[in-house]
C-alpha cells in the first residue's frame, strides 16, 4: 500500500518568511502563509503557515501582539472534535506556535475554524479565523 496525500496550499508569505523571498523555486523554502489576520482592536496579528494543511501535519500559527502576554490557540474541526496549544509572546510581542491538526476529513478536504485569544490586562484580544485540512488518503497500490 501506498500513501498519497492530497494538498493544495494558498499563495501569500509571513513577514517571517521575508528572508525567503529569493527562494521562489528552493525546496528549502518555507510553506506560503495566509495573509495576516488582525484583531478587532488590531492590537493582535496572525499568520498561519500553510494555510492549507494535511491532516496529521503541523500547522504554525505566527502571533504579533503585546510583550509577555499568554496566547492560547484552539481549533476547531467539522466534526465537533477541538485541538489546543499555547504559548507566552516574548518580548518582542512575538510567539510562533505549532499545532499538529488531528482532524482527517471524510471527503477530501473540509475547512475548519481557530481562534487565537491573547490575554492582556484590560481584556482579552480573539482573532478568528478559517484554514483547510486535506484528507490523508491511504490506496492500493
Amino acid at each position: 500500500m501506498a500513501t498519497l496525500s492530497f494538498l493544495v496550499l494558498a499563495s501569500g508569505c509571513a513577514l517571517a518568511h521575508a528572508a525567503y523571498a529569493g527562494h521562489a523555486n528552493d525546496s528549502s523554502a518555507p510553506p506560503p502563509c495566509s495573509a495576516p489576520y488582525v484583531s478587532a482592536s488590531g492590537a493582535t496579528q496572525v499568520t498561519i503557515c500553510p494555510p492549507s494543511v494535511v491532516s496529521g501535519q503541523a500547522l504554525r500559527f505566527d502571533v504579533r501582539s503585546i510583550p509577555t502576554a499568554a496566547v492560547s490557540v484552539r481549533l476547531f474541526y467539522r466534526d465537533g472534535t477541538q485541538g489546543q496549544a499555547s504559548d507566552t509572546t516574548d518580548v518582542q510581542g512575538l510567539a510562533t506556535i505549532p499545532i499538529i491538526v488531528s482532524y482527517n476529513p471524510l471527503y477530501r478536504y473540509a475547512s475548519a475554524r481557530f481562534q487565537v485569544t491573547v490575554v492582556k490586562q484590560g481584556g482579552n484580544d480573539s482573532v478568528r479565523g478559517t484554514f483547510r485540512v486535506a484528507q490523508v488518503a491511504t490506496v492500493a497500490a
